[in-house]
């Protein structure tokens, strides 16, 4: 046989490996693009997350926080409802209702005229010590919940 006998084919052969290379190309920016898009998820996430840390240091480094540290907390993590399963946007308006808690409970004590020493006082003092032990706990709490979100081997 010559070598001419292959020249038919050739153009179908050759259709053949660019639509295989098309194909493998296609099939590399497909996954590069799952990657940037679990990268972009995965920042939007932890930007969430350390907004929260950011507001626990706060409250622990001063032992109170306030109205406006509460509301910052909530708007730098409106995001979480998009991009958390619920129980996240959940545990974030909770501990905002624990922060205002406190912001009270702290005013209780602080305010003029102060509480006398007595039953009220101490009550307060000891619901205000048990909602910093609350924030205080949240530094194990937070890995276990938003592990799952900001687990870039498992991150879907």
């Amino acid at each position: 046989m010559s070598d001419n006998a292959f020249l038919p084919y050739f153009p179908a052969l050759l259709t053949a490996i660019i639509a295989a290379a098309a194909a493998w190309l296609a099939y590399l920016q497909h996954k590069t693009n799952a990657l940037r898009l679990k990268h972009e998820l995965f920042e939007r996430r932890f930007q969430v997350y350390e907004a929260f840390r950011t507001f626990l240091g706060g409250i622990m480094a001063e032992g109170k926080t306030s109205h406006g540290a509460c509301l910052t907390m909530l708007r730098t993590t409106n995001q979480a409802e998009f991009l958390f399963g619920p129980e996240i946007p959940k545990y974030l308006l909770s501990a905002y209702h624990q922060g205002l808690d406190l912001v009270e409970s702290h005013r209780k004590l602080d305010s003029v005229p102060r509480l006398s020493v007595g039953d009220e006082r101490s009550r307060v003092a000891h619901e205000n010590a048990e909602q910093l032990k609350w924030f205080a706990d949240q530094y194990t709490v937070l890995p276990k919940l938003f592990g799952k979100y900001l687990n870039l081997t498992r991150l879907k």
